[in-house]
């Protein structure tokens, strides 16, 4: 993926990128390692407002980054999980 740290490499299931691993890429100290799943999706905004609406609860607000927009939302049993948007381009 370009411009990701040298720590993270994607996997491909039949070659279609299927999902990726990577260190803590820039988390605050004392942030214990963690998994996050990422879900990609059409709208990001959208997919946020219906998680809420079904009893998520929003940990991250949509933000754009250099890989597109993602947004971080905790489930009911605090499991927490990412929604993806790629760029544009």
């Amino acid at each position: 993926m370009p411009g990701a740290p040298d720590d993270y490499a994607t996997f491909a299931v039949d070659g279609a990128i299927a999902g990726g691993i990577g260190g803590m890429m820039g988390s605050p100290p004392g942030i214990p390692s963690h998994w996050l799943s990422y879900f990609s999706v059409a709208d990001v905004d959208a997919a946020i407002t219906t998680a809420e609406s079904s009893g998520a609860t929003l940990v991250m607000p949509a933000a754009n980054t250099a890989f597109g927009r993602m947004g971080v939302l905790a489930d009911p049993f605090g499991a927490t999980f990412a929604v993806h948007q790629p760029p544009a381009t």
